[in-house]
C-alpha cells in the first residue's frame, strides 16, 4: 500500500517573515509547499502549477490575494483557497463570497486557525 502523496500549497504573502513562518509550519504538517512574495508571481504560478490550496495573503503588491482568485475563477481554475488578512472589510468579505471554495483566515492567527482553515478548505475541495 503507497502513502498519500501530501498536499501541494501555494503560499503567497508579501511579507518575508509570514512566508518563512508558514513554509516551516507547513512542512512540519507534511506539506509540499511553494512560495511567492506578491500576487502577480502567485497568479502565474497557480495557473502553471498542480496545487491542491492556495494560501493567499489579500494585501500583496500588483494584485490583491482575492484578486487572483478571482481571476484563477474566471480562468475555470477551482483550486481551494485560503485568504489571510489583517483587515477583512465588508466588501472583502462581501466580494469574497461571490467567489466559490475561499476560507477566510483573519490575521494574526493561532496555529490551530490556520490548520483548521486548511483542512476546511482541503475537505470543500474533495467534496466537487
Amino acid at each position: 500500500m503507497t502513502e498519500p502523496k501530501p498536499a501541494r500549497i501555494l503560499v503567497a504573502d508579501d511579507e518575508p517573515t509570514i512566508l518563512e513562518l508558514l513554509r516551516t509550519v507547513l512542512s512540519i504538517w507534511s506539506f509540499e509547499v511553494e512560495l511567492c512574495a506578491d500576487g502577480d508571481a502567485a497568479l502565474a504560478r497557480a495557473i502553471e502549477g498542480r496545487f491542491d490550496l492556495l494560501l493567499f495573503d489579500h494585501q500583496m503588491p500588483l494584485v490583491s490575494g482575492l484578486g487572483a482568485l478571482q481571476r484563477l475563477r474566471a480562468a475555470n481554475r477551482r483550486i481551494p483557497a485560503v485568504l489571510m488578512s489583517g483587515h477583512f472589510s465588508e466588501d472583502i468579505v462581501r466580494d469574497s463570497r461571490k467567489v466559490d471554495g475561499i476560507v477566510l483566515l483573519p490575521k494574526p492567527f493561532t496555529l490551530t486557525a490556520l490548520r483548521e482553515a486548511i483542512d476546511q478548505a482541503l475537505s470543500s475541495g474533495r467534496s466537487r
